[in-house]
């Protein structure tokens, strides 16, 4: 078992596990993108989401997986609040 398809099964024995595991879920995500499954990659991407909203990695690989299939993409909005929010809780934490 070697490279990305020993990755994905290493992925999908923790899936088995813990059908939640982000990591596992946006790992398989960042896989697929790179097998230029952007399909698929999507699909994983977007489990990952639901259970985490703001997790970056995933909306970045999200948005060049759309952006290679030609879709406008769709958490643009997603982006700016947390870059938002990361900006305001940093700008607080220093006074």
């Amino acid at each position: 078992m070697t490279g990305n398809s020993g990755a994905i099964s290493l992925y999908k024995k923790t899936l088995k596990i813990d059908p939640e595991d982000i990591d596992a879920l946006t790992g398989i995500g960042r896989v697929l993108y790179h097998l230029h499954n952007y399909t698929g990659a999507i699909n994983y991407l977007d489990k990952s989401l639901a259970i985490d909203p703001i997790n970056t990695y995933a909306v970045d690989v999200e948005g060049l997986a759309s952006y290679k299939l030609g879709r406008s993409y769709r958490n643009e909005f997603r982006v700016f609040l947390f870059v938002a929010l990361t900006i305001c809780y940093y700008c607080l934490s220093s006074e």
